[in-house]
């Protein structure tokens, strides 16, 4: 965590690294960020004491995607799978940023994002026309 994250940002560029996303973890801004020598690491906004005493929300998505990679599973319903597929690279798509073992930007990386995403979108008309 830094006291600032901007401050910390700022500073980080002017020593040669280099910023990759600026993504919400939680309530609290993050930022991705690279060091000059290519070392990855997260940069995180001190938690306020607002939020340090409310009670967090429920992520109904994520608990609604766990139970459908269970009634799949279960259920040996291979569509769903595609359908999941299809959830997942629809945002990746329209952020240019997707995740496969490690962040893969478009911007940085476009053949292997490209060839992550198409793989998604074969997977999804896969399992969904097999069914």
């Amino acid at each position: 965590m830094v006291d600032s994250l901007d401050k910390a940002t700022v500073q980080i560029q002017e020593m040669g690294g280099e910023l990759v996303g600026d993504q919400p973890l939680g309530d609290r801004r993050a930022v991705l960020a690279y060091d000059n020598q290519g070392a990855a690491f997260y940069l995180v906004e001190p938690e306020t004491q607002d939020s340090l005493s409310r009670k967090s929300k429920p992520k109904w998505r994520a608990i609604f995607g766990l139970c459908l990679v269970a009634v799949a599973v279960i259920t040996e319903m291979n569509w769903m799978w595609g359908a999941l597929f299809l959830s997942w690279v629809i945002p990746d798509i329209y952020t240019g940023s997707t995740h496969f073992f490690e962040p893969v930007q478009r911007k940085h990386n476009p053949i292997i994002y490209w060839l992550i995403i198409g793989t998604w979108l074969l997977l999804s008309l896969y399992m969904l026309l097999w069914w």
